[in-house]
């Protein structure tokens, strides 16, 4: 009765086409039945009558053509209702399934029947449920976890291209210490924050034509603009026409219908540094990347920059808090070394995952382990900064580096994983992440599901452990 009464709802275009096709079928019908009925009676008079009646019957007309008129008609008129319906059916079903693929090509959740938010997904569902859902789709529930990423540099772009298909709350907050390159010489020239790790980002969830995406990420050849990008520029303009960094980041979501939002870490002038480990201070974003010595100690100027209020605030709604993929020391903890994010990570109820690259990095990471990877992050930022670390697993990545890459594949055993665990406090889970067509880059759709599957075992258990305490308690108030 609930699905009969839904079915009738208006707005679910199926009623005017069920309506047309009985009209249609009515017509036929009679149509039968008058042919039928000439079939056996014989009318003495077949003259034209000028009643109103009579020319409402048709009565002008004479035998068959009456009958095949009205059969006609309401034959045209029952298969375009037919057809309708149809139309109406399959294309709520073809919305719904296409969503579906979408979200199943990065989401175990999906291929194993089950949706966002633990809602089961489109198969089996009854079909006025399918069509209700897609005729009525105002005031939906958002979709997957509350998540925010920190990082920089490329690696964060290529894990937003697959999150952005499965949740609809996701923000990126990204490091302000570039200072090579275009974003470099920006900073220099207009003594503005640096545009580059933001546009990057921005572009990667941008919903809008690819050509936009494309023009973004140019960079001019020739003249004075060599090596500029189109996106870095455009940022800058907007930066002068609204007056704030901020608001060009805005206007700059606007324009390419960015699914998500990018925020940064600070709006200081942020510098970073690093100490080595024969004494000596590295100073630069640009000049750390190419160190090629063992970092002891990474610092920031000034010390105690404050964090970006609505980045404080994503970090303490997130459900689930992603850092990396990305250089270690350069695009991940210098987000870090804003006192003001690093406290609220730490702080925040929410699932936090490191996502550990699946390579080194010449002149910055040589040499590095997970291990030495999950330390580095510890020493700068506190023990309880992260919950788990994702390892990649896929042991053909490791096959796929050519020696002149000069890099190693970063991974390692499970009994390497149960040893870090021992002495670090942090979970390791080895999954194959890593890109089947780059062994220098994890695969989006396949970090995307390592991360769903991680997250939603992680909130069963939690909720699963929150009702054996609320159980408990209420057992200890009902022996008191």
């Amino acid at each position: 009765m609930q699905n009969l009464r839904r079915w009738l709802l208006p707005g679910m275009h199926v009623k005017r086409w069920l309506g047309l096709l009985t009209l249609g079928l009515l017509l036929v019908s009679i149509g039968i039945a008058v042919a039928v009925r000439a079939v056996y009676v014989a009318l003495p008079d077949k003259l034209k009558s000028s009643d109103p009646a009579a020319t409402a019957a048709l009565k002008f007309m004479g035998d068959p053509w009456r009958e095949i008129l009205i059969v006609g008609v309401g034959l045209v008129i029952a298969v375009f209702a037919l057809i309708m319906v149809s139309k109406s059916v399959l294309e709520a079903v073809q919305a719904v399934s296409e969503r579906e693929r979408e979200a199943a090509s990065v989401s175990p959740a999906y291929r194993n029947g089950n949706g966002n938010n633990g809602k089961t997904n489109s198969r089996g569902a009854p079909l006025v449920d399918i069509i209700h859902a897609y005729r009525f789709p105002s005031a939906p529930k958002p979709r997957g976890p509350r998540i925010v990423c920190i990082g920089g540099g490329t690696g964060m772009p290529t894990m937003l291209r697959g999150l952005k298909q499965v949740t609809d709350d996701l923000t990126a907050i990204v490091t302000m210490a570039d200072d090579g390159g275009s974003s470099g010489r920006i900073r220099e020239e207009f003594g503005m924050l640096p545009p580059g790790d933001i546009r990057n980002n921005l572009v990667a969830l941008a919903e809008t034509e690819p050509l936009m995406g494309e023009l973004f990420q140019y960079r001019f050849k020739e003249g004075s603009l060599e090596g500029h990008s189109f996106g870095n520029l455009f940022i800058v303009a907007l930066t002068d026409i609204t007056g704030s960094f901020e608001q060009a980041i805005r206007e700059s979501s606007r324009v390419l219908a960015v699914k998500g939002r990018v925020l940064p870490t600070t709006l200081a002038n942020l510098t970073i540094s690093a100490r080595m480990s024969d004494g000596t201070v590295i100073r630069g974003e640009s000049n750390v990347g190419h160190s090629h010595g063992h970092i002891t100690r990474m610092m920031a100027e000034p010390a105690n920059a404050p964090g970006y209020p609505d980045a404080l605030r994503a970090i303490d709604e997130a459900e689930l808090i992603v850092l990396g993929p990305g250089s270690l020391y350069t695009s991940v903890i210098p987000n870090l070394l804003v006192q003001d994010i690093a406290r609220a990570v730490i702080s925040s109820p929410a699932l936090k995952v490191y996502i550990c690259n699946v390579a080194t990095q010449p002149g910055e990471t040589d040499g590095h382990t997970v291990l030495d990877h999950v330390r580095a992050l510890q020493q700068h930022a506190g023990d309880k900064l992260i919950d788990y670390c994702i390892v990649n697993s896929d042991a053909t990545s490791a096959a796929a580096i050519k020696p002149d890459m000069a890099v190693s594949a970063v991974t390692m055993t499970q009994d390497e994983a149960d040893a870090a665990e021992r002495t670090t406090g942090v979970h390791f889970l080895r999954v194959p992440v890593v890109s089947r067509e780059n062994p220098l880059r994890h695969d989006p759709a396949r970090l995307t599901a390592a991360l769903l599957d991680l997250y939603t075992r992680w909130r069963a258990l939690n909720e699963g452990t929150a009702r054996v305490e609320e159980q408990q308690l209420e057992a200890g108030a009902a022996r008191n």
